[in-house]
């Protein structure tokens, strides 16, 4: 399994984990000049953004240093976007 087919099966995983904790997912693979956005979903009255991100077991690289200030970046300019339209 090549790396985009293992990002396609972690991002159904991260849909249906999200979706059993009662988000509605309603956007994905949202793609703009700027970058791309993985997941868009509504959790109550919240619009949420999602990076999916997977790792192999026994993997301990801590979560908020796999998105970096690039990819933050990006992700904020891609999510205007997708607000403006």
């Amino acid at each position: 399994m090549n790396k985009k087919d293992l990002g396609r099966v972690a991002e159904k995983e991260a849909e249906a984990f999200l979706r059993k904790r009662g988000y509605d997912i309603i956007g994905r693979n949202f793609r703009s000049r700027f970058g791309e956005i993985d997941l868009i979903g509504l959790e109550k009255k919240y619009l949420v953004f999602i990076e999916v991100k997977m790792r192999s077991k026994g993997s301990f690289i801590d979560i908020f240093y796999s998105v970096n200030r690039t990819k933050m970046r990006r992700i904020v300019k891609t999510a205007k976007v997708f607000l403006m339209m």
